[in-house]
């Protein structure tokens, strides 16, 4: 069997704190939340909003960059 791998990126550190926590320290709704997201076994890391590719169409840009298609770089 292969394996793959989900790498997720979110520009909230609230939202990421919450995600690596146990789900027990959250209120019922967000807890419900937090279950399902670690049920998918995935890899979180941070993005600051500068560099989050699903903001470019946000900020304004004419056509998406070489950074829609490949992440951030870090």
């Amino acid at each position: 069997l292969s394996s793959i791998s989900l790498f997720c990126w979110t520009d909230s550190l609230i939202c990421l704190s919450w995600i690596l926590s146990d789900p027990f320290r959250r209120d019922l709704f967000v807890r419900n939340r937090v279950f399902e997201i670690q049920a998918l076994k995935s890899r979180w890391s941070y993005v600051c909003s500068s560099e989050n590719p699903a903001d470019i169409p946000s900020r304004g840009a004419k056509s998406l960059d070489r950074t829609w298609w490949v992440g951030p770089v870090g």
